[in-house]
């Protein structure tokens, strides 16, 4: 990971200065990608555009903002904060308060989402893991109306929106039959199982996937035991070519 700049903002409300840092490249090491569409790069970190300012509370988008010093490379201005990442309670606030253009309520509600889920990100037993609140319910809802089904990648955002609202046929009947991506193969087979809770994609095995890995498993563990009989086979043939040797040997002695 290279850092760029950090570009220096203000506040339109009480000026305060905002930091927001840039990336000059990264990479996806380490990435882990969860099935509502959040994508957790230790390497690649990505900061939502909308914020808080870290004085007055105010949401700011950063796109919207306008720059009040050049930007810094190696050292950032102590008078400048970094901006606060909004809680979920705060984008519902802000979504039932404010009147949005569709693309940015589309984004905000999918930051709602995200932000709703990360207690449940955190494992353990399901049982322990909390259920939707009426507001993530909503937000959901709302979301789901904002999709468009001819569109592959927001087809399959359906799809999981309604299975972690427990519509589990609903959801099947948005998955394409047969599935073509890895992601519509994980929400059947969580939808099957009634599962409805967000599930970390690079780490989860659907049931094909670990029948492959078994094989896979057993072929290796086959191919050494052969090799170990073939092994003792060689040996054994050696002894024996020895074993006469010597008795050659020893006639002639």
């Amino acid at each position: 990971m290279l850092p760029g700049p950090t570009y220096i903002k203000g506040c339109p409300k009480c000026s305060c200065r905002i930091a927001e840092e840039s990336l000059l490249s990264g990479n996806n090491f380490g990435e882990v990608v969860w099935s509502d569409g959040m994508n957790d790069a230790p390497m690649l970190p990505n900061l939502p555009q909308l914020v808080l300012c870290p004085d007055c509370s105010t949401f700011l988008w950063l796109a919207d903002l306008d720059r009040v010093d050049s930007p810094t490379v190696f050292r950032v201005p102590e008078d400048t904060k970094s901006p606060i990442i909004p809680t979920f309670s705060d984008y519902v606030d802000y979504l039932s308060s404010n009147k949005l253009k569709p693309e940015r309520e589309r984004g905000t509600r999918i930051l709602a989402w995200w932000a709703g889920n990360h207690p449940r990100r955190r494992g353990g037993p399901k049982k322990h893991r909390p259920s939707l609140t009426e507001k993530e319910i909503w937000n959901l809802e709302c979301l789901d109306q904002m999709l468009d089904l001819s569109v592959e990648n927001e087809r399959i955002m359906k799809a999981e929106i309604q299975r972690e609202l427990s519509n589990f046929d609903v959801a099947l009947s948005l998955l394409s039959q047969p599935s073509r991506a890895r992601t519509e193969q994980v929400i059947k087979e969580l939808c099957k199982n009634c599962d409805p809770f967000v599930v970390d994609l690079t780490s989860y095995q659907t049931t094909l996937e670990k029948q492959k890995h078994a094989i896979v498993i057993q072929e290796m563990r086959e191919r050494l035991e052969q090799k170990e009989k073939n092994a003792g086979y060689k040996l054994a043939g050696v002894l024996f070519i020895c074993l006469l040797l010597a008795i050659f040997l020893s006639s002639y002695g």
